[in-house]
């Protein structure tokens, strides 16, 4: 009820398409998602993609953002398809907005569209797609945000599951470190007792 009394506020004064009203329906969006709201959620993030597209144009990093969240509600409900074609759509719009102006912020961006890209195969099964994209997105955050933030570690034990999964020994892989192949060996360890 706060939320869409903002929304109604915001909107009579600003108008329906102004970043304040998509900031504050993307914030609804997610509030629904988490209340598990799915359908809610996503009713409200295609509202604002389709405002985000009409006043920023189809390939803003902007809109990548929302086709990411977008994505996630999918993802968080089962459809893992469609959150696939939303995050391939993402990012491909943040690739393409990287190479027009490097921003380490796109980067980011980047690594996390990856990553859950990495999730959706993993989830589906397709550990060797789930691997690609973790690496990218992994080689990605140790470039932008360094090796010691707990995003990095994070990705290293899904990377690590991952390969687990798919039963590739970290002695396998060119570009298995020795964090990545202790995570590894845990990850490996643990589905042997399962």
């Amino acid at each position: 009820p706060l939320f869409q009394e903002a929304i109604n506020v915001r909107t009579a004064a600003l108008g329906p398409e102004h970043p304040d009203v998509s900031a504050s329906l993307i914030k609804s969006g997610l509030v629904l998602l988490a209340q598990e709201d799915f359908d809610g959620s996503l009713v409200i993030l295609c509202q604002v993609l389709r405002a985000r597209r009409k006043t920023l144009g189809y390939d803003h990093p902007q809109v990548a953002s929302i086709l990411n969240n977008i994505g996630c509600v999918h993802y968080e409900c089962g459809g893992l398809l469609a959150s696939l074609k939303a995050f391939e759509e993402a990012l491909e719009i943040q690739r393409n907005a990287l190479m027009k102006s490097p921003k380490d912020c796109i980067e980011v961006g980047i690594s996390s569209t990856l990553c859950n890209i990495g999730f959706v195969y993993f989830k589906r099964k397709e550990y060797a797609e789930a691997i690609v994209a973790l690496e990218e997105g992994l080689q990605i955050q140790r470039k932008v945000l360094g090796h010691l933030r707990s995003t990095v570690h994070t990705t290293v034990e899904n990377l690590a599951l991952a390969m687990a999964a798919a039963n590739i020994r970290p002695e396998d892989s060119a570009n298995t470190k020795s964090t990545l192949a202790k995570m590894t060996e845990m990850y490996m360890d643990m589905l042997k007792c399962n």
